[in-house]
C-alpha cells in the first residue's frame, strides 16, 4: 500500500526533478559562461554557428567561404545552427540554447510517464533519476567544455524528441524529429530506411 501511494506521486516528482536539474544547471553554468568567453582560439563550434546565424539574418550566403573561422567554410547542417537564431536576434549567450535544447528534450521525453494511469515501478524510476543526475553532473563538474564550447545539447534534444515520438507512435512527430536529427547530424541516415520499412509493413498487415 505504501509503495502504491509513493508511485502515485512519481510523475510529479519526475517533473520537479527535471525542473530542479535545469535550475541547478543555470546556477552552476552562469559563472562558467562569464569566465569561459566564446572565442575561436578555444573552439570554433559556437563562433561558426554565430556566423551562420548572422549571415542568415542579413540575407547573406550562409555557406560562403569563412576564412576567419576555417578555410573550407561553414559545414554545419541547417538544424545545427537554426535553433541558435533567437540568441542572435535577442543578443544573449548562445550556449543557453544548448542548455535549453537538452532540457526540453528531457522534459518532452518524460511526458510519456506523466499519464495518470501510467504505472511507474519505483526502483527503476530511482535508478533512472540517479543515472541522469550523475551523467549531467559529470558534464558540469568534470567536463564542462560540453556546455561552454559545444552545441551538442541541441542534437541530444532532437534525439530525445525522436525517442518520445517513437514511444507515442506518432508518425507526424516521428517524421519531424527524424528530419531535425538528420539535418543536425546525418549519422541517423542509414537507420531511416529500416524504420520506414517497418511502418510500411504495418500498413499492409
Amino acid at each position: 500500500i505504501t509503495t502504491f501511494r509513493i508511485t502515485k506521486y512519481l510523475p510529479g516528482i519526475l517533473l520537479l526533478f527535471v525542473l530542479g536539474l535545469w535550475v541547478y544547471h543555470i546556477i552552476i553554468l552562469s559563472p562558467i559562461y562569464k569566465k569561459a568567453t566564446i572565442d575561436i582560439k578555444w573552439a570554433d563550434m559556437i563562433p561558426t554557428i554565430q556566423l551562420a546565424c548572422k549571415r542568415f539574418l542579413l540575407g547573406q550566403d550562409v555557406y560562403a567561404p569563412a576564412l576567419q573561422i576555417k578555410p573550407e567554410g561553414i559545414n554545419y547542417l541547417p538544424m545545427m545552427w537554426i535553433p541558435f537564431l533567437p540568441s542572435e536576434i535577442f543578443k544573449f549567450d548562445p550556449r543557453w540554447i544548448t542548455v535549453t535544447g537538452l532540457f526540453v528534450g528531457i522534459f518532452v521525453s518524460s511526458i510519456h510517464l506523466l499519464k495518470k494511469k501510467k504505472t511507474i515501478p519505483l526502483i527503476p524510476f530511482l535508478i533512472t533519476l540517479t543515472a541522469l543526475f550523475l551523467l549531467l553532473n559529470y558534464l558540469l563538474t568534470e567536463y564542462d567544455a560540453f556546455w561552454s564550447l559545444t552545441e551538442e545539447g541541441i542534437t541530444a534534444g532532437f534525439y530525445l524528441l525522436l525517442g518520445f515520438a517513437l514511444l507515442r507512435k506518432n508518425y507526424w512527430l516521428t517524421g519531424f524529429a527524424i528530419t531535425c536529427c538528420i539535418l543536425s547530424r546525418y549519422s541517423l541516415l542509414l537507420w531511416v530506411p529500416f524504420i520506414l520499412a517497418i511502418y510500411f509493413a504495418k500498413l499492409y498487415e
